[in-house]
């Protein structure tokens, strides 16, 4: 009987001594609440990499365990408070649960779900060889004016002499006209089609063109620059497609799911009360 009481003794003393916290560790006491070196590092560690960096040195490191200090005591107080047991926080909970289980879901069933291969990648770079390859940009400015007949007087005051981009900082109704009506540089296909043609026909020896009229209004365009942009290799935009196509699956990913789901659960909208 003696020896398997000694035996319990040396037991519930090993065990006390696993339980207990390494002093050489300890980093921090609040209350009953003990933090361990570990803590702090097993914070950092879920951070992003460049931000991990940061907590390299030892004074951001107790930056943050000042901070940590402080969420404690807040909690510490709340709970001395009985916050937690308020009709509002319990709904608050209830809510930040709902959005939490909806997250969780879609991390499921559509981030974890969704994934681009190599194949997919090419077979989109083959097919659209057009806006990988080769093409004329152009910086451009523009004046826009609402009517046809104002076009006319800005036209006049240009073949007067008067500067472009003092006319169109003066007349222009496009937010362009902040920087004297510049666009930068922009590619045939981005432009509508009557703007894209007169754009892409001036010349260094005719620079600016006469009032060309789109959906948006009167324009008066100038010519600054052009250059060739070399065709783009598939490693080059690989990324950019890429993230492209896994935004797109996921989306339809995640129509697909409404899609059942509404065929599963009964929907009923009564939108004369709204």
């Amino acid at each position: 009987m003696r020896k398997y009481l000694l035996l319990l003794i040396v037991l519930l003393s090993v065990s006390g001594c696993i339980n207990k916290d390494d002093p050489t560790k300890v980093i921090a006491k609040v209350g009953s609440k003990v933090y361990l070196v570990d803590d702090i590092n097993d914070r950092i560690s879920n951070l992003d990499p460049q931000l991990q960096s940061y907590f390299e040195a030892k004074e951001n490191k107790v930056r943050l365990l000042d901070q940590i200090i402080e969420e404690e005591l807040i909690y510490q107080l709340a709970k001395k408070d009985r916050l937690q047991r308020t009709k509002d926080f319990k709904k608050t909970m209830d809510d930040l649960k709902r959005q939490a289980l909806i997250n969780y879901f879609i991390q499921q069933n559509v981030d974890n779900m969704s994934e681009i291969t190599r194949s997919e990648v090419e077979e989109f770079y083959n097919a659209n060889t057009a806006q990988f390859s080769e093409y004329q940009s152009r910086n451009l400015s523009h004046i826009l004016l609402k009517t046809k007949a104002e076009a006319k007087r800005v036209q006049t005051k240009l073949n007067q002499g008067e500067s472009f981009e003092l006319l169109a900082k003066q007349f222009s109704i496009d937010p362009s006209n902040a920087q004297g009506g510049q666009l930068g540089w922009v590619r045939e296909a981005q432009l509508v089609p009557a703007f894209s043609k007169a754009a892409f026909a001036l010349t260094k020896r005719v620079p600016i063109s006469g009032i060309v009229q789109t959906d948006f209004g009167y324009h008066i365009i100038k010519y600054n620059d052009s250059k060739i942009v070399p065709q783009q290799p598939l490693d080059s935009v690989y990324e950019k497609i890429s993230t492209q196509l896994l935004t797109q699956k996921k989306r339809d990913r995640f129509k697909d799911i409404l899609e059942s789901g509404k065929e599963t659960v009964k929907i009923v909208k009564t939108i004369e009360n709204l």
